[in-house]
C-alpha cells in the first residue's frame, strides 16, 4: 500500500491536469500540504479509488460554478476539496462522470508503479 504522499502526489497530479483543463483560474495544486495530507487521509479511507477521485475532478472541471464563473468568481481548489463535508456530496454528484479511457491506464499505471503520471 502506498503512504498518504504518495497517494498525495498522484492525487495533485490528477487534479493539475483536470484544473489546466477547465478551470484555468484555479491554482495548481502543491504537493505535502501538512494541513491538507491530514483531511485527504481521511478522505481516502473513505473514498480510496483513484477512479472515485478522477470522476470528481473531472465534474469539477466541467461544472462553470467551481471553474469560477460565479457571483463571487470562487474558484474550487485541492485544498478545499479536502476539507470535512465537502468531498462526499461531490463523489455523489459525480457518479454519472464517464473516465476517459487513456486517464484510466495512466491512473493504472500509476498503481502498478511505472509512474505514468
Amino acid at each position: 500500500m502506498e503512504n498518504i504522499k504518495e497517494i498525495e502526489g498522484k492525487l495533485c497530479d490528477l487534479w493539475n491536469k483536470h484544473r489546466a483543463a477547465g478551470m484555468p483560474k484555479a491554482m495548481a495544486s502543491k504537493r505535502n500540504q501538512t494541513l491538507r495530507l491530514r483531511r485527504l487521509k481521511v478522505r481516502w479511507e473513505d473514498h480510496p479509488d483513484f477512479d472515485v477521485w478522477e470522476k470528481v475532478f473531472k465534474y469539477l472541471s466541467n461544472s462553470p460554478w467551481y471553474a469560477g464563473h460565479n457571483d463571487q468568481g470562487w474558484v474550487a481548489t485541492f485544498s478545499w476539496l479536502c476539507q470535512p463535508g465537502k468531498f462526499d456530496p461531490l463523489v455523489e454528484r459525480s457518479a454519472g462522470v464517464a473516465l476517459d479511457e487513456d486517464i484510466a491506464s495512466v491512473i493504472d499505471d500509476a498503481l502498478a508503479g511505472r509512474d505514468a503520471i
